[in-house]
């Protein structure tokens, strides 16, 4: 699974200024994973740079801010975050129609995803209300890995609950091709297009989400 990253390139980083001290890091070639985020990818920053503190990413002002926990301004609703090995994780409940009951699902905050709002797999998508909400959809190509692309239907759910916020009308993606989700932790992933006009902030040591759309 993978942990949080964020993914820089020369043109993102010629104004910033980022420094850390005794941060382990690696060198690796990031030549399969340009490949398949479409565009060259030259830096990954990753959990331990969330762990300590908190991290802020404005994708309206193309701005990322760090800071100690608490410090990066008041939520005004915060979402419970949960860090399973390094992986932020919150509970979710989605109601799939109108009338249908709701379903608690546990999902990854991932910001590499960057083409579905939500995406769930697992056993959810054998459930009945699994089935039914696939059947609602339209199938088609959902995502792109390194293992090549995920097949899936995209439909709407009703309503999407994240902290007592609840959300209508959230597309998601529904498979059972992604191998992650087929393990157990985890049923699914909120992504990019969900806070992509606005804030998401990570606060590992507080832990709490907020998403500012």
């Amino acid at each position: 699974m993978t942990r949080p990253v964020l993914v820089l390139r020369r043109s993102n980083c010629v104004r910033s200024k980022l420094g850390f001290k005794e941060l382990p890091g690696l060198s690796a070639n990031l030549e399969q994973l340009s490949s398949s985020a479409g565009f060259p990818i030259d830096l990954i920053i990753g959990a331990p740079a969330f762990k300590y503190g908190a991290v802020r990413v404005d994708y309206r002002k193309q701005l990322i801010s760090f800071g100690p926990s608490g410090s990066l301004g008041k939520c005004a609703a915060p979402i419970p975050l949960t860090i399973v090995s390094d992986i932020p994780m919150v509970e979710a409940e989605i109601r799939t129609m109108p009338n249908a009951d709701l379903v608690k699902l546990k999902l990854v905050v991932d910001l590499g995803t960057r083409h579905q709002a939500l995406m769930i797999g697992g056993p959810f998508v054998r459930s009945e209300a699994g089935k039914a909400l696939i059947a609602s959809g339209k199938v088609q190509q959902v995502g792109h890995g390194t293992g090549g692309q995920v097949q899936g239907s995209v439909a709407a759910v009703a309503e999407l609950r994240l902290g007592g916020t609840v959300f209508p009308g959230v597309e998601a993606a529904l498979s059972s091709g992604v191998k992650a989700f087929e393990i157990g932790l985890f049923d699914g992933s909120l992504g990019v297009p969900f806070w992509k006009a606005g804030t998401i902030t990570f606060d590992y040591p507080a832990k709490t989400l907020c998403i500012e759309r």
